[in-house]
């Protein structure tokens, strides 16, 4: 099984150490970085399946990042982490794309539900648009086959 490949975004080392060590234990891959410039370069150079973000950091916030990461690459689910129990920037987050919010501090168990749902829909998106893809395919390879039997039909009828 492919281990889902997560980026941890995070200003506080702590942070980023305990989170990355707790998601691993869980058998995910995790990468981690300080803020959401250095978030973005690193995105523009490696995919992921998850990005797990805070929402105030120097350089540029998790919003901004958020906001990036929607027309970057849509498909890839965001959970927002935040220290501020502030339901407005709750609902900014969720109206702006993201996938989730965490309030911080948070149960270990609340990050690997919030984890787990959001990778569990990646795949089921994902799943979805592959099974779309191939039906377009197949009936497109049926119907050229209905009208060559129309027209061979044609013919003998003639």
């Amino acid at each position: 099984m492919i281990k889902a490949k997560i980026l941890v975004v995070d200003d506080e080392e702590a942070i980023r150490e305990v989170v990355s060590t707790l998601l691993e234990s869980q058998g995910y891959d995790c990468s981690t970085v300080s803020n959401g410039l250095l978030a973005r370069e690193y995105l523009k150079k490696n995919s992921v399946d998850l990005v797990l973000s805070d929402m105030v950091m120097p350089e540029m916030d998790g919003l901004t990042l958020l906001e990036w990461e929607r027309k970057h690459d849509p498909d890839v689910p965001v959970i927002m982490v935040t220290a501020m129990h502030d339901l407005s920037t709750a609902l900014e987050a969720i109206r702006r794309g993201a996938y989730d919010y965490i309030l911080k501090p948070f149960e270990k168990d609340q990050l690997y539900l919030s984890v787990r749902r959001a990778l569990e829909h990646r795949r089921l998106v994902m799943e979805n648009r592959n099974y779309q893809r191939n039906l377009e395919e197949l009936v497109e390879e049926r119907t050229g086959q209905l009208k060559g039997r129309a027209r061979a039909t044609r013919a003998i009828l003639r």
